[in-house]
């Protein structure tokens, strides 16, 4: 017999702290035992005292500060819990303004944060990893110019059209003096963004404008041909660098897909994506599905078409989420 959790008239205290061991008065808690809600045990006071009157099997405490939920499995003998938090680590929403409209067309980060790429030792840039006929690929980088660690998260925002505007990063480099948003996509030079604590760790905010990338071609600064790009050379999702899918993520595809999938939902999720049905050759469910993937692969429009079917059916979003969570898992 495995042993128990706690064991019958046991105490239990449980904390919510901060980097500094302070206890957070508003944080919260929630008791689960045997993985059954506790009745009774929610508090708001940063601390719970509670006092088992049997033996629990499995005790697990929920803790929230903040929007920042953490769920710990509690182990047995102990008697004293201490769930520590970082009251700065969410960073503040993004302002409202003030916006300005540059030539190549609105760009909603300009100004946003105070127009300056480099504040109180850090420092925003862009680095240009390709360039192709329609566009280009970059990195945003935060870097630490007084030469004190970066503290994760660092929030980077880019254009808004993206279907992703904002990613956090954790992942530092290893002297913790540098985090970086890899390979995006872009057919049109804008303002960026990023949100990243100083060394007394007050959030910041930074800017940089892509249009000062000096080896960028001069046609991806110009409006007239960013205009006429967009008219002649469509992407189905604005900015975004599609990984590769092997015919055998095509077909894992089709057989998760399969089971929650019909002819009529197939049609619709078709036409979200711009597509005919008459462009995917006839058949069963299953030939049409593997049909329709083979036609949206070389387009660049899996993920695009995998975002339709959630959208329209919650029964196909436990399929989708796994290959859009790889996908930008991927494409950073």
């Amino acid at each position: 017999m495995s042993e128990s959790a706690a064991e019958p008239n046991s105490f239990l205290r449980i904390e919510a702290v901060g980097l500094d061991g302070q206890l957070l008065p508003d944080a919260a808690f929630t008791v689960f035992v045997n993985g059954k809600n506790l009745a009774g045990t929610e508090s708001t006071q940063g601390f719970m005292e509670i006092q088992l009157s049997h033996p629990v099997r499995k005790l697990e405490v929920e803790a929230r500060y903040k929007g920042d939920k953490r769920k710990i499995r509690v182990a047995a003998g102990t008697h004293v819990v201490k769930v520590q938090f970082d009251p700065g680590r969410r960073p503040p929403p993004i302002p409202a303004g003030p916006t300005q409209t540059p030539p190549q067309g609105p760009c909603t980060h300009r100004q946003r944060w105070g127009g300056l790429s480099e504040v109180s030792g850090r420092r925003l840039s862009a680095v240009v990893t390709d360039i192709d006929d329609d566009g280009f690929y970059f990195d945003l980088v935060v870097e630490a110019t007084d030469t004190t660690p970066l503290q994760p998260p660092v929030r980077f925002h880019i254009h808004e059209d993206y279907v992703r505007p904002c990613q956090n990063i954790n992942a530092l480099t290893p002297d913790k003096l540098s985090a970086r948003w890899r390979e995006i996509w872009t057919d049109e030079a804008y303002v960026a963004a990023a949100q990243v604590r100083d060394a007394a760790g007050n959030w910041i905010g930074l800017e940089f404008d892509l249009n000062e990338i000096p080896e960028l071609p001069k046609k991806l600064k110009d409006p007239k041909w960013i205009a006429w790009n967009k008219t002649n050379h469509p992407r189905p999702i604005p900015g975004k660098k599609m990984i590769v899918l092997t015919p055998n993520d095509l077909y894992r595809i089709k057989v998760q897909l399969k089971p929650v999938v019909d002819g009529g939902l197939l049609n619709a999720a078709l036409a979200m994506c711009n597509v005919a049905p008459a462009n995917i050759a006839p058949g069963g469910l299953d030939d049409r599905l593997t049909n329709a993937l083979e036609y949206l692969s070389p387009r660049g429009q899996v993920f695009e078409f995998l975002e339709a079917l959630a959208s329209v059916n919650s029964a196909a979003s436990h399929v989708t989420d796994h290959w859009l969570q790889r996908k930008w898992k991927d494409g950073r």
